[in-house]
């Protein structure tokens, strides 16, 4: 017989079923369960945190930068060690320096204008070092040493110093201090009411040529002031005389010779009062005289024919 379910139950059925959804729902509602979901996933999350990461933040970089600061310190103490030992200077360079030092208070010039122009080794006959003064007493042993020339506000010295650079001296500054005799040119040659000054050159086997002629009243004063002074006297020499000087007044001239070749202090000339010797132009002088040459345009001499 075949079971053909009634109405009643066909309604009873669906409702059975909706019940048990209910029953299996409200379990998984159950507020209990909510709270150890979001624990078991936070807590991970909070201690996965990266905290000791930053711990590195005290890097110790600054504690191996003073170790390369004092790397640089040790070649400092190195190069500093050569300055200690001052060395004197050599005999050439103190001998220098010394004819230097003697040039500048003889011509009355800063020791920064002299130039020196050679300095050679030379062997002297005594301890006057060839400059020998009359009257005078030296051992008569060689000697070597430097013969040094040096030009100062255009004035050319010879400067002799001993092998040690320590004694120098200049000739024309030892014959200023002897005793030999002396003149003053401006009374000896009569240089008085000059009203120019003229320089002439003498090239050999040629006629004078004229370079400078001086008209200024303060600078002939000058050249006249020098000339009063004391020109001293020496052996004449054989040289060859450069220059000459006309000293042109109202009633004539008086011609004097100046310079020679390798003694450019020599002034002499072919009056009586010269005695058949050199003089020694006083420094002064040369300076005025040099410094009119200086002045004029080169060429020196005229082109010769």
């Amino acid at each position: 017989m075949k079971f053909r379910p009634s109405r009643r139950s066909i309604v009873l059925i669906p409702s059975a079923l909706i019940i048990l959804a209910l029953a299996c729902g409200s379990g998984d509602d159950d507020p209990t369960a909510v709270p150890t979901q979001p624990s078991t996933v936070v807590a991970p999350t909070a201690m996965a945190v990266p905290v000791p990461t930053s711990a590195p933040t005290p890097t110790p970089a600054p504690t191996v930068a003073p170790t390369a600061t004092t790397a640089p310190q040790s070649p400092a103490t190195a190069t500093a060690r050569p300055p200690t030992p001052s060395p004197t200077p050599s005999a050439p360079s103190l001998a220098r320096a010394k004819a230097i030092s003697l040039a500048a208070a003889e011509l009355g010039v800063p020791a920064a204008d002299i130039t020196v122009l050679s300095q050679d080794p030379e062997t002297w006959p005594t301890t006057g070092l060839g400059c020998e003064v009359p009257g005078e007493i030296y051992a008569q042993v060689l000697v070597s040493g430097w013969k040094i020339i040096v030009n100062g506000g255009g004035i050319t010295l010879e400067i002799h110093a001993d092998g040690l650079g320590e004694n120098v001296t200049s000739c024309a500054t030892a014959l200023t201090q002897s005793s030999t005799p002396s003149l003053n040119l401006v009374e000896a040659a009569n240089l008085t009411n000059i009203i120019s000054i003229v320089v002439l050159a003498l090239p050999p086997g040629r006629d004078p040529v004229e370079f400078v002629t001086v008209d200024d009243a303060s600078i002939i004063k000058s050249t006249l002031d020098a000339l009063a002074g004391d020109t001293h006297l020496a052996e004449r020499s054989d040289c060859t005389t450069l220059f000459r000087i006309d000293f042109v007044s109202d009633s004539g001239s008086v011609s004097l010779m100046y310079a020679c070749s390798g003694a450019g202090q020599t002034i002499r000339g072919d009056q009586a009062f010269w005695n058949g010797q050199d003089g020694i132009a006083p420094g002064p002088f040369q300076k005025i005289i040099n410094d009119a040459l200086a002045a004029r345009a080169f060429p020196a001499f005229p082109p010769q024919n």
